[in-house]
């Protein structure tokens, strides 16, 4: 047991600094924070006024998660420096070099904690650890205890509660969707490699595409960011190619997970409007934990056996550094996109998947062949094109 303690020790070690040499150059590249603008005309910006007593509005997560599903608004955004544009416009203001250091080590951080997450989570659900239902609880778990922490303890953000019950509907529906999100990424990750996993992840944009335009037939696509998708669609088939590809099963868990995470992001846009990212966060958490614990009862209930059992105390530590890394991958990303442009943060982010991938390749090869090394740049290119069209 010592032997096997030093042993996962020694990987997670070498999974963070591993992480932290990869993250370096997508970090440094958006680092600059010099995405193009994508506006045809400059908007009106609000002059300064007492930078002190002046009210900064926190980016929504509503914001961004309508940009990733496709949806325009003339909601305000903050850039680094206190002013204020309309979406879609360029953050123009310039920015000290200790302002773009401090940007791209939180990206750095961001990266980092993803891969850090991605593969505890991949050593936690293999033989003889726990299975997706308990990682999926358990993340959730500690997730809510550091979000109280930041909140409560750092008083880093304001607390916003849930205030009626149409609200606690909200909120509830897509805590559900982001349980069940997460529960079938587990799941994914247990019966695939990592790599894998994040190339198959890559797809999203085009569920949340189809999710919607059934939820509006209004809603339209430019052809430029179909012919996107369409190059995700066969880096995806590409990478797949070969004994290592996943198996019907898998690819079945990736395609749900992926439709979930896309209902997660729809049925959020409202809610941003009203509730900041941190009690937002916090509160898809400790109401997901909840709603993961029923899945949990009820489906040992329908098939009649015995609790999952606890995990084993060799495992605590890095359950305990796998749901850390979990909540701090997600909420580093509304820190960045605090300091950065939306269309920045769209780069950022979709330049964090072939980190990943990478990392999860270096950390535990796979025998993959040109074709399907082809395919997974062909599905992040196609991430980042869509991202950025």
């Amino acid at each position: 047991k010592e032997k096997e303690s030093r042993t996962l020790k020694d990987q997670m070690a070498r999974v963070f600094f591993v992480s932290l040499l990869l993250c370096f150059l997508p970090g440094a590249v958006c680092f600059g924070n010099a995405a193009p603008s994508l506006v045809r005309s400059r908007a009106p910006r609000v002059p300064r006024i007492g930078r002190r007593h002046h009210q900064v509005q926190e980016p929504s997560l509503g914001y961004v998660l309508s940009l990733r599903a496709g949806a325009t608004s003339n909601a305000p955004e903050v850039d680094a420096d206190g002013e204020v544009c309309l979406i879609g416009e360029e953050v123009s203001c310039k920015r000290s070099w200790q302002e773009k250091a401090v940007t791209g080590g939180f990206i750095v951080l961001w990266y980092a904690a993803s891969v850090i997450c991605n593969q505890s989570s991949k050593a936690l659900l293999g033989p003889g650890g726990v299975n997706a239902e308990s990682l999926t609880i358990a993340q959730l778990i500690v997730s809510a205890f550091c979000g109280a922490l930041v909140i409560f303890g750092f008083r880093a953000a304001p607390f916003e509660g849930v205030t009626s019950r149409p609200v606690l509907k909200e909120v509830s529906l897509i805590a559900l969707a982001n349980c069940l999100g997460f529960g079938l990424l587990n799941a994914c990750f247990g019966t695939m490699h990592v790599s894998m996993v994040m190339t198959l992840r890559a797809s999203e944009p085009l569920t949340t595409l189809v999710a919607g335009m059934a939820l509006n037939s209004k809603t339209a696509v430019p052809p430029a960011r179909l012919a996107a998708l369409n190059l995700v669609v066969v880096g995806c088939a590409l990478s797949a190619i070969g004994a290592h590809g996943p198996t019907v099963l898998g690819l079945a868990l990736a395609l749900a997970c992926n439709v979930c995470f896309s209902l997660r992001n729809i049925l959020g846009k409202s809610l941003g409007k009203t509730m900041g990212p941190f009690s937002q966060f916090f509160h898809l958490s400790w109401i997901g934990a909840i709603i993961q614990a029923g899945i949990i009862l009820g489906g040992a209930l329908v098939k009649g056996t015995a609790l999952p059992p606890l995990p084993p105390a060799s495992a605590m530590p890095t359950l305990l550094v796998n749901g850390v890394s979990f909540y701090a991958y997600l909420q580093l990303s509304w820190v960045v996109l605090s300091r950065m442009s939306a269309v920045s943060h769209s780069l950022a982010n979709s330049l964090r998947r072939p980190a990943t991938i990478a990392a999860a390749l270096i950390m535990n090869p796979a025998p993959m062949s040109l074709l399907n090394y082809s395919g997974m740049v062909a599905a992040c290119f196609g991430a980042l094109l869509y991202g950025f069209l």
